[in-house]
């Protein structure tokens, strides 16, 4: 499993023992098309209009400081509104 979203998004002292599932929780974990799911949120959170659409349906004003404070929680709400919203989930989909 792979936690270079994680890691390009939050500090290492937020992201517990270096794992993916110990910091980020969705409906992908565990799942074959994990990767993709987080391929996809990455390329949200490195949208403008994405990341614009979130804050105006979600009033999340949650910017990034200096400390790093609050990132995790926001990769999280980001992650849950994405699935939701855009990406959907596992069974949305058939197989």
């Amino acid at each position: 499993m792979s936690s270079y979203i994680v890691a390009r998004f939050l500090p290492l002292s937020e992201m517990g023992q270096n794992s993916m599932s110990s910091t980020l929780v969705t409906a992908w974990d565990g799942r074959p098309d994990l990767s993709a799911y987080l391929d996809f949120l990455e390329w949200g959170l490195s949208h403008a209009p994405t990341v614009r659409a979130y804050r105006m349906a979600t009033g999340d004003k949650w910017l990034p400081s200096p400390s790093g404070d609050g990132r995790a929680a926001f990769l999280q709400r980001f992650s849950d509104w994405v699935e939701e919203n855009l990406y959907g989930k596992p069974e949305h989909f058939r197989c």
